[in-house]
């Protein structure tokens, strides 16, 4: 009887699996279907592969005919043209497009350097009077209002100078819809007004499948503004991964359902458009975000996803990973022996079922996000910290004992390797880890990632452990929980309750956080005020500087072409920005912080980590603020009067 009821239990669990692991990858029909035999428009392409970004082009990279050809011949099968965004070193880019009969918008990438502009644009118009047949516009800067490097007053010289020298080719600039309502001069200017709509990034972003209804209604507002000058769509997508923003969902279908609908809506009425993009770039990853690098109709590799025409599906390889799952709840199930209560048997089983989908799952998001050998290595870090987390609950439940988890575990001696010490330390780890996370949602929200499924295992199982004997705390979980549960609040406010990724996000941070908040209940964060109160004055002092002396439209342009002081401070910050040297230092301060442990090194830690998080440097200063935090907190905990500033019990 016991082996039949142990045969049912296998039996309902791979059920579960294969229905959870099938309905995420079954594919799904979508209409209208672009035919394959029909050309569409135009499409963004960068010729960059791998590792390769434009900082390798600025060093002297040329792109290798054999790279264009390749990409041509098959771009040239479902497109009559492309556009690109700079000259430098694709140099012999025209003539390789007029052999596969695509038509080129070229284009030249125009900022605040004036001499590397100047460059470019003698390119680009060298490039235009050798090649009169190909190229059918050219695009004189991409989304240069946007990024603030020039006010529309310089544009419109560069775009005057580039007529001038190539009269019989169109001219335009491309930028976001919203900035050509900002600066309508710049309209003047050119021959077409190029607008960019990317539903996915607007501020109220909407789902893939209503996102034409936004679509529709920004051409409309452009073409009010304008009435006298062509409008032509020079960037419009959907990505295929990356986190949710409010509705947005990026998704191999949602990607397919809204280029689909457009192109269909577009051609029917007649739109002049240009897609973004031809093919992934995995080096937009480090400025956008994980979302960044998977906007093309083409993967990185080139393969072909099915934007257009066919059946898709967010998870083609679900097979593979309902059979990873089968293998890991096999694996959990020779830590169960015995009789057990039918109770017990369900909780058990459905604590397996949940870890063996979630860490799949998990590893799954992480072979796709991953960019680096860094990124790779703290992923890793952490699924094996959370499968140590589900393995140690199957344990425990199995034998209806829980092993405590807490902070204490970091005074033991290194040499000490129980199970309740190496515990504890995970747990501790994994805490930093979410603390990281959940300060960049706040400070740089808009490129975070919210797909941490591994990290519902330790959430849920913390806080149950916690409801059957909470762990004594102190002022580190105390602080912890409510650096955590602020988070969440935030983080479902500013993210809106439709975006499921980020509701999810907010349970796994209420649940963390909660729980050590219960944990350390006992102690008080008075201690602590002094430090608040710096890293609040120093958040209203750097924010000061940002919006009024690097964003100020205003300074920008009264900087144009002055060497006043204030000005050159400004492209000092700029260039310290550039290479990250806040987020560096304020890092480098954090760990002698931890070291030193006292209020000097404290302070400076938390001030540096501030600067970095505010001065668009949020990943480094989430790491260099948690690291700082959880010195103060844990000196705290061991000597109260030891980091204290003004504190007088």
């Amino acid at each position: 009887m016991r082996h039949l009821s142990s045969l049912f239990s296998i039996l309902i669990s791979t059920s579960l699996v294969f229905i959870f692991w099938y309905q995420l990858g079954r594919p799904v029909n979508l209409k209208p279907e672009i035919a394959p035999d029909h050309k569409l428009q135009s499409v963004s392409y960068t010729p960059l592969i791998g590792s390769e970004s434009p900082r390798n082009l600025e060093q002297g990279l040329v792109v290798p005919r054999e790279r264009l050809e390749s990409d041509f011949a098959l771009l040239a099968r479902r497109f009559n043209g492309i556009r690109t965004y700079a000259t430098r070193g694709i140099e012999h880019l025209p003539a390789t497009a007029a052999r596969h009969g695509l038509k080129v918008m070229l284009g030249a990438w125009v900022n605040g350097n004036p001499q590397k502009t100047k460059e470019e644009l003698e390119r680009l118009t060298a490039l235009a009077r050798a090649n009169p047949g190909v190229i059918q516009a050219l695009v004189v800067g991409n989304e240069t209002l946007l990024r603030g490097e020039l006010t529309g007053g310089q544009l419109v010289a560069y775009l005057r100078q580039v007529k001038a020298a190539v009269p019989e080719i169109p001219v335009t600039y491309a930028d976001v819809w919203a900035f050509w309502l900002k600066n309508p001069i710049v309209a003047e200017a050119v021959d077409f007004v190029t607008i960019h709509i990317l539903p996915y990034w607007e501020d109220d972003a909407p789902s893939s499948a209503t996102a034409m209804d936004e679509v529709k209604a920004i051409y409309s507002k452009i073409r009010t503004a304008f009435p006298g000058k062509s409008i032509a769509i020079g960037e419009i997508g959907w990505p295929s991964a990356g986190r949710m923003r409010q509705r947005a969902l990026p998704s191999p279908v949602d990607q397919a359902r809204f280029l689909r609908g457009f192109i269909a809506h577009a051609e029917q009425a007649q739109w002049s458009y240009n897609l973004i993009e031809a093919f992934d770039q995995p080096w937009k990853r480090t400025d956008e975000g994980i979302v960044g690098g998977y906007w093309g109709v083409f993967a990185a590799d080139r393969a072909d996803k099915g934007v257009f025409s066919g059946e898709v599906s967010n998870f083609p390889h679900w097979l593979w990973l309902f059979a990873a799952s089968l293998a890991l709840l096999l694996i959990a199930l020779t830590l169960v022996t015995g009789a057990r209560a039918l109770k017990q048997r369900l909780v058990i089983g459905a604590w397996m079922v949940f870890g063996a989908l979630l860490l799949v799952l998990a590893a799954e998001r992480t072979a796709m996000t991953a960019r680096n050998l860094g990124e790779w290595a703290v992923m890793i870090a952490v699924l094996i910290s959370a499968g140590w987390v589900w393995v140690m609950g199957i344990y425990s439940l199995a034998r209806g004992a829980v092993p405590p988890a807490t902070y204490r575990a970091w005074r033991a001696s290194w040499l000490d390797s129980t199970r309740e010490v190496i515990h504890g330390r995970v747990r501790l780890g994994l805490t930093a880890y979410v603390l990281i996370l959940a300060v960049g949602l706040v400070f740089e929200g808009r490129s975070r990632d919210l797909e941490h499924y591994a990290l519902f295992l330790p959430a849920f199982w913390y806080a149950g452990a916690a409801i059957k004997k909470p762990a004594p705390g102190g002022i580190l979980e105390r602080l912890s929980g409510a650096v955590l549960s602020a988070s969440a609040v935030f983080v479902l406010v500013n993210e809106t309750p439709f975006n499921w990724q980020s509701d999810l996000w907010v349970l796994i941070s209420a649940l963390w956080g909660g729980t050590l908040v219960w944990e350390g209940r006992r102690v008080t964060l008075r201690p602590l005020y002094p430090y608040f109160a710096l890293i609040t004055g120093t958040w209203i002092a750097v924010s000061g500087v940002r919006y009024g002396l690097i964003e100020s439209d205003a300074l920008m342009n009264f900087c144009v072409g002055s060497n006043h002081g204030i000005c050159v401070l400004r492209s000092v910050l700029g260039l310290l920005n550039h290479f990250h040297a806040f987020g560096w230092v304020s890092v480098v301060l954090s760990v002698v912080a931890a070291y030193k442990q006292t209020p000097v090194t404290l302070s400076a830690g938390f001030i540096l980590a501030v600067v970095s998080l505010v001065l668009y440097q949020g990943h480094l200063g989430a790491i260099a603020l948690v690291i700082t935090g959880l010195s103060l907190a844990a000196a705290q905990d061991r000597s109260p009067r030891l980091c204290s500033v003004g504190y007088h019990p």
